[in-house]
């Protein structure tokens, strides 16, 4: 029953390594959010990004669920 969006604050180090994920804003709630947040946040901590020679740096990303 969950639908809405999650906005997703990523630390990607200049080697593509993800080094932090965290949810920062959300547009859902309810039974299953954390449990969903939870999940979505140990993929993303296992990514792998190519590297770049810009160096570390923060995005933030949004995460659209449809019911």
């Amino acid at each position: 029953t969950l639908g809405g969006t999650i906005h997703v604050s990523i630390g990607i180090a200049g080697n593509g390594r993800v080094t932090s994920a965290s949810v920062n804003r959300r547009t859902w709630g309810g039974a299953g959010a954390s449990a969903v947040e939870s999940c979505v946040l140990g993929k993303i901590r296992n990514w792998r990004f190519p590297g770049s020679s810009a160096g570390d740096g923060v995005y933030s990303f949004p995460f659209n669920f449809t019911r």
